[in-house]
């Protein structure tokens, strides 16, 4: 299966998180909607991910909740509530899929989003 990005999203982290910049591939909505059909799920707009970046994601209640839907391999990255993050077990676990933080927003709707954190700039991606 390939991997398709649906948009790039970064942050500026100072006092606090703000958008940058934001990127979309039409393109890869228009086929996710063909492909997932009645299951498809639109971006939301850069404001309310903005919103839900902060808000599910950064200042998240550890709710060990598992999203519905998410594959049997990945629900250890929800074992400690839906983002669990430890730098140093991660540097020494190989996996088979890109290392990092994994979340979901949008009550588990909107899954997989991957984040960096480098030089005070987030890197988010769907």
């Amino acid at each position: 299966m390939a991997c398709m990005l649906r948009g790039l999203w970064i942050f500026h982290a100072e006092e606090d998180v703000r958008l940058l910049m934001s990127r979309r591939f039409p393109t890869v909505e228009r086929k996710m909607q063909r492909l997932l059909g009645d299951d498809y799920v639109a971006l939301p707009c850069d404001e309310d991910i903005n919103i839900m970046f902060i808000t599910e994601v950064l200042h998240e209640e550890e709710d060990h909740y598992i999203p519905t839907g998410i594959p049997e391999p990945f629900h250890e990255d929800f074992q400690q509530g839906s983002f669990s993050w430890n730098a140093a077990q991660e540097a020494h676990t190989e996996k088979q899929w890109p290392m990092g933080p994994v979340a979901s927003i949008s009550k588990g709707k909107i899954w997989p989003l991957l984040f960096l954190f480098k030089k005070g700039f987030y890197l988010v991606t769907v």
